[in-house]
C-alpha cells in the first residue's frame, strides 16, 4: 500500500519531487540538516508538506554553493533560533557574501590565468610561424592587437619555410 498522497509521500516520491536520490536525502537527515522523517507503525518514513519546503532550503542552499558543513550552521540556528528567519537570515547573508568573495576571487585569477595562456599561445604561433594554427578565443573575438604587429598584418607563414622540431630522445633499456 503506498502512503502518498497530497499530504503525505514516501520517500522515493520525495526524491522524484526533487530531483534527488534517497540516499541523498538520508544523508541530509543523518547530518541533521531535516528533520527526521515520522514513520508508519510499519517503520516507512513518510514526509508532510513542510519537509518537502525544508528539502528545497536546503536544495537552494546547496544550489547557492554552501557546503554542507555551511548548511549544517544554519539548520542548527534555524533549530536554536526555534525556526526564526529573521535569526537565520543574517547568517545566510554572511554566508553569501563571503561565498561570493571568493567567486570573485577566482574569476579574477580565470582571468588572469586566460591572459597568460592567450599571450603563451602566441609565443608559440610566432615563435614557430604557425600562422595557420587554429585562432585563439582572443581572435575570434576580433582582438586586432593578436592579428597585427605594429599595426601591420602579419607576414604570412608561406614566405619562410617551416622549422623542424628537435628530434626526440629515446631512452634505451640496456
Amino acid at each position: 500500500m503506498r502512503l502518498s498522497n497530497e499530504d503525505h509521500m514516501q520517500i522515493s516520491d520525495l526524491a522524484e519531487k526533487l530531483g534527488i536520490t534517497t540516499r541523498t536525502i538520508r544523508l541530509y537527515e543523518k547530518m541533521e540538516l531535516v528533520d527526521p522523517p515520522r514513520r508508519t507503525d510499519g517503520r516507512v518514513r513518510y514526509y508532510e508538506k513542510a519537509d518537502v519546503k525544508r528539502f528545497k532550503f536546503v536544495l537552494k542552499l546547496k544550489e547557492l554553493g554552501l557546503s554542507l558543513e555551511e548548511m549544517k550552521g544554519l539548520a542548527d540556528i534555524y533549530y536554536r533560533e526555534q525556526q526564526v528567519p529573521s535569526k537565520i537570515m543574517p547568517r545566510l547573508i554572511e554566508l553569501l557574501e563571503t561565498h561570493l568573495k571568493n567567486i570573485r576571487e577566482k574569476v579574477s585569477t580565470l582571468q588572469s590565468l586566460e591572459k597568460d595562456i592567450a599571450a603563451y599561445q602566441q609565443r608559440i604561433i610566432d615563435e614557430y610561424d604557425l600562422a595557420s594554427a587554429p585562432a585563439s578565443g582572443a581572435e575570434q573575438a576580433g582582438d586586432a592587437a593578436a592579428k597585427t604587429t605594429a599595426g601591420k598584418a602579419k607576414p604570412a607563414a608561406a614566405a619562410k619555410p617551416p622549422r623542424k622540431a628537435p628530434a626526440k630522445k629515446t631512452a634505451t633499456k640496456a
